[in-house]
């Protein structure tokens, strides 16, 4: 299992690139000569890619077809076990006293709760996958993977701004971010509302906010916008 997290990819490229050759040659007078020219000649590179796949999402692949042998992953992915490190964002759950509560959590349904605990334990994809994060996130509740970027999010699945609309699950996403950074300014940004005025997200590790500081770092210049993405309006 631990084999098929990753794998390598191996590409060659050639490039054609110039080098200085400097001759020297004496003619028939006996004068001596130095000349310079460039020649080209064949770079080659060797360019290694590794690809990892999350854990979860390989066993539920071997698991598909065994519903029980699912349900007892998904118990100890929730509960972590001695496995936090690998799940999940341990520091984060510590300093939120556990996962989930709230009277929102609380009141939630139990999709909308596994959204939420899987949410806490999904570990962060670096500082520019804040859309990559909130599709693992459903992925890993068993909802399907989204894909696309926050810009795709926010024009597809949210369909409000009003705020007595926003439901435990939803997207929060802005079209374009008013972050500073180019790709959020681009690609736009996107968490997931997990209850209680509060939302979650990754900007380089897994970050807990209120609402309003989101909208208040993100949608300077643009609506923040709420919704669905598909088989999670359940």
């Amino acid at each position: 299992m631990f084999e098929s997290m990753y794998s390598l990819e191996y590409r060659e490229e050639v490039e054609i690139r110039y080098r200085t050759v400097t001759e020297t040659y004496t003619n028939e007078d006996g004068n001596e000569y130095t000349e310079s020219h460039e020649e080209p000649y064949e770079y080659k590179k060797l360019i290694v890619t590794l690809h990892k796949k999350e854990m979860d999402s390989i066993i539920r692949k071997i698991f598909a077809n065994y519903p029980d042998n699912l349900k007892h992953h998904e118990t100890l992915f929730l509960a972590q076990v001695n496995m936090g490190e690998a799940f999940g964002n341990s520091d984060l759950i510590s300093a939120n006293g556990g996962v989930g509560g709230g009277i929102e959590y609380e009141s939630s349904s139990e999709v909308q709760k596994k959204i939420v605990n899987v949410a806490y334990i999904t570990p962060s994809l670096g500082a520019v996958w804040c859309s990559m994060w909130v599709s693992q996130v459903y992925q890993n509740a068993g909802l399907g993977y989204i894909g696309g970027n926050a810009c795709d999010m926010y024009r597809n699945y949210t369909f409000t701004s009003d705020r007595s609309k926003l439901q435990v699950r939803m997207l929060v996403a802005v079209e374009s971010s008013s972050s500073g950074s180019t790709a959020g300014l681009t690609y736009g940004y996107v968490g997931i509302y997990i209850g209680d005025d509060k939302v979650m997200n990754n900007i380089g590790r897994i970050r807990l906010t209120t609402l309003d500081n989101w909208i208040a770092s993100f949608c300077k210049h643009h609506y923040v916008g709420f919704g669905f993405p598909p088989n999670v309006k359940k």
